[in-house]
Parts: C-alpha cells; sequence; structure tokens
C-alpha cells in the first residue's frame, strides 16, 4: 500500500511564509475531492490530508475507500516557543479535541501520542517553522520521536543528513542525548528510528512527489504497523529552490484566481493561459472567472494606448514575457494544451522551464532599469533616480520566492550538515556530502589568458594550500570557460563565466563597461555548487552580485582590495562628478562584507580615509616576506597576500 503521509488542502488556513502572509491569502487552495483524484491517479491506495491542527478536510472526504484522518500538530517547546510541526495518523475526532489540549507543550503531546499508540512522526525535522530551530531542539526531538519525515518539499541536502542520523545513532548516542536534556526517551528502541515519506504540496502541483509504500499491508492499521516495525519505505524525489518557488507562484496565483473575475476576452491572452497551465492544478477553470491579477491586466490595456516609452514595469514584464512566450515552442506547448490537462505539472523539469523563463523576461527589464539608474546617477537626477529605485523594489518583490526559497534551502542545507556531523556516527558520512571547502571567487575581471591579470593566476595555488576548490566567477561577453593556463607547479582553478543581461559604457570604451550579471541564474550555479565561501573581488556589478548570493545562501563572505581593484575603482571614479557617489556606493558594499582584505597598509589608509570602519580593514603580511606595507612596489606580491588572508581567514 502506499499513501502520501503529508499534503495540505484548502483548510490550512495560514501560511507560514511570509510572503503569502503579506497578501492575506491561505496556505492552500487544494479542494480535499480533487486532490484525492489526483493521489489515486499516481498509484496511492491510502488517502489522508495533514491540514494544520483541523481534521476539516479529512471529514468532507471521509467516505470514500481508503481515506482516513489526519492532521499536521503544531507545538511548542516550553522555554523558549520553538515551533515544531507532528503528522499525526489515523485518529477520530476525540484524539483531535485532546490533542488540541496538550499541543503547547511538545513533551506532553509526544507523550501523549506514544503512551496511546496513534502513529505519528516529526514533520520536516530541518525546518525552522518560527525560526528559532537549534541543534538543542533537534537533540530533545530525537528523544521524543522514533518516526521521521523525509520531506518532498526539502533538498537531498537535508533529507540526505537526516537518513544518515536515522541509521547512524547508537544507544550509546541517545543516552548521552537523555543525560544532557534530562529527558526519558520515548519508544522501546529510541535509537532505531523509521522514516516516512510525504510531498507537504500545499498547491496541488506535486502530489505524491514523495510518499510511504508498506509492501504486504492491506488495511491502514497494517500500514502503520509495517512502518513501526521499520518495514516502511520512505520513496520519492527531494525538492529544489525552483520547484518551492513555483509553489509559492501557484498558491499566490490561486488566491488571485479566487478574487478576479476578468473580461471573457482574457481568456485568449497567451500569457494568462501560460500561467493558468501553469500554476493551477489541473483543473478546468470556468469560463468567466479567468485567473489574472485584475487591476494589473486592466491597467495594462489602458497604457498601451497613452505610453509610448513603455517606461510602466508591468508594461515591459508583459512585453517581455509575451514575446519570450512566442519565441519558445516548448513554451508555447503549455499554452496551446487544453484547460484541466494537468500533464505538463507532473512532467519533469517543468520548474526549469519557468525558472529559465522568469530569469530571462525578468533580466530584460532590469537591464532596462540599470540604464535608467546608471544615467540618472550620473546626472545627478535624484528624483528620477528614487523613482528607479521604487520600480526595482516592486521588481524584487515579484522574485521574492525565488529569493526566499534559495535562502530557506541555504539555512537548512548548513544546520542539517552541522546537526550531521555534530552526531558521532554519523559525522565522517556527513563529511563526504560536502568533502572540501568551496570557495567561488567573483570578479569583474575576464579570466582569458590575454586579459587575465598576473595578480589573478596565484590565486588557484593559494586556495589549493588551503585546502579549497576555486571557481573564478565572471561575468563578461564572450569570455571563455577556464582561466589563464598556471605555470609549471601551480594549480589551475574551474571558471564559470555568466553572459551578462546588459552593460553600460561609463566612458565609451569596452574597458569601462559595467555588465549586469543575471542574479537568478548566478544563484541557482551557487546553489547548485554548494560554494562555502565567496570572495569578492570587485566593488563593481559583479561584488554586489556576490554580496547578494552569500547572504542568500547564508555562506560567509568577504571582499579582496588590491591592485587590480584600485585600477577598478580608478577607472570607475575617473568622471570628478561620479566620483563622490561611486565611493558611497562602494564603501556601503564594504560594510557588508565581513572584513575587507588589503594588500598593504596604504590601501587600508585609503578606504579607511574614504570612511570605511577601521574593523573592516584587515592588513595581510605577505608569508616570508616583508610587510606589504613597507614594500608597495610589488603589486604581484600585493595581491597574492591579500588573497592568501581571505583563503586563510575564511577557513579558520
Amino acid at each position: 500500500m502506499k499513501a502520501d503521509l503529508h499534503l495540505h488542502s484548502k483548510f490550512s488556513p495560514r501560511p507560514s511564509h511570509w510572503l503569502l502572509q503579506k497578501i492575506g491569502c491561505r496556505e492552500s487552495y487544494s479542494e480535499p475531492r480533487r486532490l484525492y483524484e489526483m493521489a489515486r491517479a499516481k498509484g496511492m491506495t491510502l488517502f489522508t490530508l495533514t491540514d494544520h491542527n483541523t481534521l476539516d478536510g479529512c471529514l468532507e472526504i471521509a467516505g470514500r475507500e481508503g481515506v482516513f484522518l489526519s492532521e499536521e500538530v503544531t507545538t511548542y517547546f516550553p522555554k523558549d516557543k520553538c515551533k515544531a510541526h507532528v503528522l499525526v495518523f489515523n485518529i477520530n475526532e476525540k484524539h483531535h479535541r485532546e490533542i488540541n489540549e496538550l499541543r503547547e507543550n511538545i513533551h506532553d503531546l509526544a507523550c501523549y501520542l506514544s503512551g496511546n499508540d496513534i502513529p505519528h512522526a516529526l514533520a520536516h525535522p530541518f525546518y525552522p517553522v518560527n525560526d528559532r530551530l537549534t541543534l538543542d531542539h533537534f537533540e530533545q526531538m530525537l528523544l521524543l520521536f522514533g518516526v521521521l519525515e523525509l520531506n518532498g518539499d526539502q533538498g537531498p541536502v537535508a533529507n540526505n543528513c537526516l537518513r544518515l542520523i536515522a541509521e547512524n545513532l547508537t544507544p550509546a548516542d541517545i543516552d548521552y542525548l537523555a543525560n544532557k536534556h534530562n529527558i526519558e526517551p520515548l519508544g522501546e528502541e529510541p535509537w532505531r528510528k523509521r522514516l516516512i515519506g510525504g510531498s507537504d504540496d500545499h498547491a496541488g502541483l506535486h502530489i505524491a512527489r514523495r510518499y510511504t509504500e508498506a509492501p504486504g499491508a492491506s488495511s491502514v492499521d497494517e500500514f502503520f504497523e509495517s512502518v513501526r516495525l521499520g518495514r516502511g519505505l520512505a520513496l520519492g524525489e527531494d525538492s529544489t529552490p525552483q520547484l518551492t518557488a513555483l509553489k509559492i507562484y501557484s498558491i499566490a496565483y490561486q488566491f488571485y484566481r479566487d478574487k478576479s473575475a476578468l473580461p471573457m476576452g482574457a481568456r485568449h491572452d497567451v500569457l494568462v493561459r501560460f500561467l493558468d497551465r501553469v500554476l493551477t492544478p489541473g483543473e478546468a477553470v470556468a469560463s468567466e472567472r479567468w485567473p489574472f491579477i485584475e487591476a494589473p491586466w486592466r491597467a495594462m490595456k489602458a497604457m498601451r494606448g497613452r505610453m509610448a516609452t513603455g517606461d510602466s514595469l508591468v508594461e515591459m514584464l508583459r512585453r517581455g514575457a509575451e514575446e519570450r512566450l512566442r519565441s519558445e515552442p516548448a513554451l508555447m506547448g503549455i499554452v496551446s494544451q487544453p484547460a484541466g490537462d494537468a500533464c505538463h505539472n507532473a512532467r519533469r523539469g517543468v520548474e526549469k522551464e519557468c525558472f529559465d523563463f522568469i530569469s530571462q523576461v525578468t533580466g530584460g527589464v532590469l537591464r532596462r532599469f540599470a540604464d535608467q539608474c546608471v544615467h540618472r546617477l550620473l546626472g545627478a537626477n535624484l528624483f528620477d533616480l528614487f523613482s528607479s529605485f521604487g520600480s526595482a523594489g516592486a521588481l524584487y518583490s515579484m522574485l521574492a520566492p525565488y529569493f526566499s526559497a534559495y535562502a530557506r534551502y541555504g539555512k537548512e542545507n548548513q544546520f542539517s550538515l552541522q546537526a550531521a556531523r555534530h552526531l558521532t556516527r554519523a559525522r565522517r558520512a556527513a563529511q563526504a556530502l560536502r568533502p572540501v571547502e568551496r570557495l567561488a571567487f567573483f570578479s569583474d575581471v575576464n579570466c582569458s589568458e590575454a586579459d587575465c591579470p598576473a595578480e589573478w593566476r596565484d590565486s588557484p595555488a593559494a586556495a589549493d594550500r588551503k585546502g579549497m576548490d576555486m571557481t573564478f566567477v565572471t561575468c563578461r561577453d564572450s569570455s571563455p570557460q577556464r582561466p589563464a593556463p598556471a605555470s609549471a607547479g601551480e594549480t589551475s582553478a574551474e571558471a564559470r563565466n555568466f553572459d551578462p543581461v546588459g552593460a553600460f559604457l561609463l566612458h565609451d570604451t569596452e574597458a569601462s563597461a559595467l555588465h549586469y550579471p543575471p542574479f537568478l541564474e548566478m544563484l541557482d550555479y551557487c546553489y547548485e555548487r554548494q560554494f562555502t565561501r565567496v570572495v569578492a573581488a570587485t566593488p563593481g556589478p559583479m561584488g554586489w552580485a556576490a554580496l547578494g548570493i552569500a547572504r542568500a545562501l547564508s555562506l560567509p563572505v568577504v571582499a579582496v582590495y588590491g591592485p587590480a581593484g584600485r585600477d577598478y575603482v580608478r577607472g570607475l571614479t575617473a568622471e570628478t562628478d561620479w566620483e563622490d557617489p561611486a565611493w558611497r556606493l562602494i564603501l556601503w558594499l564594504y560594510e557588508q562584507m565581513e572584513y575587507v582584505s588589503v594588500a598593504s597598509d596604504a590601501d587600508a589608509h585609503e578606504l579607511i580615509e574614504r570612511g570605511l570602519s577601521p574593523d573592516k580593514v584587515i592588513v595581510q603580511s605577505h608569508a616570508g616576506a616583508s610587510s606589504p606595507a613597507a614594500d608597495t612596489e610589488s603589486d604581484d606580491a600585493e595581491t597574492e597576500a591579500a588573497f592568501e588572508m581571505a583563503a586563510a581567514t575564511m577557513v579558520a
């Protein structure tokens, strides 16, 4: 028998995601009946809903074959109110009332469930429901719960770490944790953890992506007995930030669908049809209610007649989206599907297609805004500049599901690895998930053989001496994929160049170009490569991208200010009118770094005199040589020293 043991319907009212809270929507808009039909179509022989602290969704379809009552219970650690979610299965309404009285205290809840032999599992153990989760909480949960969930809305790092911990716990580990927290472990063999699988689907798009199978079971009771005995199988796929973001878009879209009633002509709009096919769970939509945001749709039609410049954010996005859709046969194939055909949602890679689509459309809009901002900054047109910033903020809000998803996965990955390494027997296995430090070296400098500055060519060797894998990350037109060849005895590094979404020539020369990086594409690359450290070797656009990506993925980030950086800043500030605002931006960027590594006292004095906090500046003495401050004639020595400082201190 098979069952998706974590599934939400419209009876889950309050969303946990801040963006959905902000627009005032529910956590799900999925109809229980429709979820039941879709789960059965995917081979699930049993069915349940785990709405938050309610049985209403299950009760609505309780008479159907294979349905049993369940819920996802929100509970709390009594000392600091850290939230946790517990999946409770195959209960009745009396159980629900008693659970609701006890759920304020996780210890009381766990004892009640264990004492009454109620099947239950700790949901997504590495997800910080209210951002208070610590290793101490996780250790206590290992003492309280014998069944853990491999969650379909978490990535492979988190789920693999959970599996490693579950498979490597020993009686000695449990005894140590019990003594540490003064908690009596629950269960006959509390070191033997069982695993279940659930999709944690809220949008109706990926039901049974993860599920639980109990071979040989023929009833609900036998199913959970099989899980209790360790015979249950947690099967299916892990999630990705792209998929999680798509779910957020889908929930918001379904929210607006229920609120908006657009004119009949909207059904023929190519963008509306694309969004409808991708972001709804396959049900046919009534002809009089077409899912799109009412005000923007009507406003766009009006703007087409009176705005020749096309400066409206909504208009630019709409025009870019339609052009992109019509140029991609695969995307138009989605548009041409009949309403109610959900096969595209189950197709592998639909989230990647949507990510690429959104990245390319917003990249074009970003280019327009960036050009406007630079023009207005150079022209000291501050009022128009603030207007551009406001539009850029609106664009950021539209992309917030992606930023939020990558940030969440970054934090969960770090916490899950920390937990796995913390628990004795799983430590070595967790190290294998990320065997070495991976350094992302962001630069505006082209790493081609002809253009690579001499000071960067020794950087791979410096990273290698610190036990790091290093990757040059650049954004230039027609840049090769590897840096200049290393000299004999030196270590080469990987390189990844991204095509810019646009460029602005400050002084009408290619050397003065500000290349706009494709931020979403770079963010996804850095997540997939599992970088552990970030170095910004430039105060230009790539330095800002480095900071944003490091913040999103919860990675340490430092800046390097050496000869290449000095030359870049001097070229950037060659125009007198541009020097002061440019330095303000550069100093703000450097203030956000953990520190700025410089090769000489002279560089340190320059930055401090410009206004950078002294505690942000670290001067590195070159190993085996005099202090760079006393030997400012050797640019190569200075920059190698600066990079070694970055590599050495980031590893420490």
